[in-house]
């Protein structure tokens, strides 16, 4: 299965306040991101490789390390998956990127495909 996903310019804040954790999503100032990927389901296994890309000319190459097991979760309509990538390279600003990805995935009975990122990304330093 091929996934296209997208994702608005964002910033996560938590706040830990007296009455317990407290996070959201916040909308920034920005353009989009663009994921494609192409994922292999099988034998209760997601595997993945594909591309991110962050505005014309900006982009990281990625493939998931091993297979990741699909699992069921709480909501009976969701599947879910947790996912460490490792970065292949990039374009521009990630041009000679290396790093890793964490993701976890929900999954839907509809084929709808829930994806949160976390990435520590090493790119050469600019002059």
């Amino acid at each position: 299965m091929f996934a296209e996903l997208s994702a608005p310019s964002s910033a996560l804040v938590t706040n830990l306040l007296a009455e317990g954790l407290h996070g959201r999503y916040e909308l920034a100032a920005g353009g989009e991101a663009r994921l494609r990927s192409e994922l292999v389901m099988e034998a209760d296994e997601l595997r993945s490789e594909g591309t991110i890309t962050f505005g014309p000319g900006h982009e990281l190459r990625f493939r998931t390390v091993g297979a990741a097991p699909l699992a069921p979760c709480p909501d009976p309509h969701l599947t879910q998956a947790s996912v460490i990538s490792e970065v292949t390279g990039g374009t521009g600003q990630f041009d000679g990127a290396c790093g890793q990805i964490v993701s976890n995935i929900l999954v839907s009975d509809t084929g709808e495909v829930t994806d949160n990122h976390l990435g520590v990304i090493f790119v050469e330093a600019t002059p």
